[in-house]
């Protein structure tokens, strides 16, 4: 009955014989949480039936098995949407196994990878460095390229404050592009040049 799927039936029946807790019982109970386990189709709504086995068990494994599958899954499906904020939450389902194994570890790098760029793209210089170095680390060698892209532009923005404040006739403007220039040097190009810019 069980491996037929036949799950409100088994479950009728088992209800009827004993509670769930008897030790007689649990092995059956277990092979009907897992077969609900394999007909979910999120990986939080097989933890929600994983929550339901009796004590550790092989079929309580292969639920979690199942779990982090859909969790991938999904993880990738997110990606491939564009959708960072959707990949983090569905890849938090899985289990520490599956999120640091080279599955994991790949959709880790994307996602920081990709979060990098658009970091880049709105000028968020600290998170496309830090988001940068965390795909780096993860394995995604493209990452280096984000960094540099970062420095290029940050010296971009540098070297256009310097020219506009060289420019600016109004005392109080010019003040604040020096400013901005001299924010961008201290924080992100000093330890990178080789020589003091001129004012």
């Amino acid at each position: 009955m069980i491996d037929a799927c036949q799950l409100g039936d088994a479950r009728s029946e088992l209800a009827a014989i004993g509670p769930a807790s008897s030790n007689d019982l649990g092995p059956l109970w277990n092979a009907v949480h897992l077969k609900e386990a394999q007909a979910a189709s999120t990986c939080p709504d097989v933890h929600d039936v994983m929550a339901r086995f009796i004590g550790p068990s092989k079929e309580r494994d292969q639920a979690s098995v199942r779990a982090d599958s859909l969790a991938i899954s999904a993880t990738r499906d997110a990606l491939g949407d564009g959708d960072l904020d959707v990949a983090a939450t569905a890849l938090a389902c899985a289990s520490p196994y599956a999120s640091h194994g080279p599955e994991g570890r790949s959709l880790r790098a994307t996602a920081a990878l990709e979060r990098a760029k658009r970091c880049l793209a709105g000028k968020d210089w600290p998170c496309a460095r830090a988001m940068a170095k965390v795909a780096y680390a993860l394995g995604a060698p493209d990452a280096t390229t984000i960094t540099t892209s970062a420095y290029a532009a940050i010296q971009g923005e540098f070297d256009a404050d310097l020219a506009s404040a060289r420019a600016e006739t109004d005392v109080s403007h010019r003040v604040e592009l020096e400013n901005n220039a001299l924010t961008l040097w201290a924080t992100y190009l000093a330890a990178q040049a080789s020589r003091e810019p001129q004012p």
